[in-house]
């Protein structure tokens, strides 16, 4: 099938197969969106939760004793 002919061939399709299809392509568009969601509050919960001594270390500096010490003793 070639894309060019794509919307021709769904005028082409039954009205059942068309309600098949559309109901398909709805799910697969909610189920993306969740999926879409769900990194992005991810992705904003990981950022509050970096500590200071995380930080640090991150941006290639020594991390000081106490953050040392808070990392081997949770």
């Amino acid at each position: 099938m070639d894309r060019s002919n794509i919307p021709r061939h769904y005028k082409m399709l039954s009205p059942e197969d068309r309600h098949t299809f559309d109901r398909w392509l709805r799910v697969n568009a909610v189920v993306g969106l969740i999926f879409v969601l769900g990194l992005a509050a991810m992705a904003v919960a990981g950022s509050y939760v970096t500590a200071p001594h995380e930080v640090a270390v991150a941006a290639g500096g020594k991390a000081t004793n106490g953050a040392a010490s808070q990392l081997r003793h949770p």
